[in-house]
């Protein structure tokens, strides 16, 4: 009897409302207990709950010849930098100006669609409204960065945070970039039986982490060790049902899910770090995913076959 499966495009969907709460959650651990700790904590918990998974499945390890592939090593690199850099961002922001650092990570959906009509199986049938829709993502940060709002008027004063910003928009378009690869790609790098390895060379920050000023470990409350262990479950299923979905599900429904996460992403920053949310970062928040919308509508994916069953 065949084993049943998800529908690939929902199941990917799931992995948006995680992350729609996840920057905060992430946010709180590493101002406890350094990124050091964070990243190395956080995915030796995934890689090990991957390899935990493909065990009790008993799924077959990844073959030994795609190590030889070069398409493999770009996921890699990609999944990496995006990881790597948005956590770094997150430590290095001020709470206060997490608005704007979510407003940058969400340039993922429009880099998805972008570089999808290169890599994978988008096409392009109204470029005037990929060109507009991008053009309104990039104006949408412009706008917070321009706006007349008091809250904002210090957004470059640190250097610090001026370096966050870079991070997380290099990690946006990493992600794009990974996601794009990913369903190009993906079933001849080793599919979603990879990412252990991806994660664990994250994880190798664990044992710098015990180094000398590395990391506070004394600083690690009950409430962070909650927060940090479901944050590490949630984001280990989330990976897995976005790589199905960017495989075998429909590209652009996807991205229509993600206009979820800055709206998450801002309601939980307020909720769970305090974070007053200016009236400016709203309203570049709704013209971000009106430009990922219209960008999106210039767009239309060729069906792809579902090539392995989901959980």
């Amino acid at each position: 009897m065949a084993r049943p499966r998800l529908d690939p495009t929902l199941a990917g969907g799931f992995s948006i409302l995680v992350w729609g709460c996840a920057l905060p959650i992430a946010k709180s651990v590493e101002d406890q207990i350094g990124l050091v700790a964070f990243l190395g904590f956080a995915f030796t918990a995934m890689a090990v709950f991957g390899v935990i998974r493909q065990l009790l499945l008993r799924e077959p390890l990844p073959d030994r010849g795609i190590f030889r592939d070069w398409r493999l090593y770009a996921r890699w690199s990609c999944f990496v930098l995006h990881e790597g850099f948005l956590a770094a961002s997150l430590a290095l922001v001020q709470r206060r100006h997490m608005p704007f650092v979510i407003l940058l990570n969400y340039l993922w959906p429009t880099a998805i669609i972008l570089c999808s009509v290169s890599l994978s199986a988008v096409s392009v049938t109204r470029w005037w409204s990929v060109i507009l829709g991008s053009l309104l993502v990039l104006s949408s940060i412009g706008f917070e960065v321009l706006g007349p709002s008091p809250s904002t008027t210090d957004l470059f004063t640190s250097k610090t945070d001026c370096l966050a910003y870079l991070l997380a928009f290099i990690g946006a378009a990493s992600w794009g970039l990974y996601s794009a690869l990913s369903r190009r790609f993906g079933p001849r790098t080793g599919g979603a039986s990879v990412l252990p390895l991806f994660q664990a060379t994250l994880g190798t920050a664990l044992v710098f982490s015990f180094l000398p000023g590395s990391a506070a470990w004394s600083h690690f409350t009950l409430k962070a060790a909650v927060l940090l262990a479901g944050y590490c479950f949630l984001l280990f299923v989330a990976y897995l049902t976005w790589d199905a979905g960017m495989r075998c599900g429909n590209v652009v429904l996807l991205s229509l899910f993600a206009d979820l996460i800055p709206w998450l992403s801002l309601f939980t920053t307020s909720l769970m770090l305090h974070v007053a949310i200016p009236s400016q970062a709203a309203v570049a928040a709704v013209v971000l995913v009106a430009g990922a919308i219209i960008t999106r509508m210039g767009t239309t994916q060729l069906p792809t076959a579902l090539d392995e069953p989901i959980f």
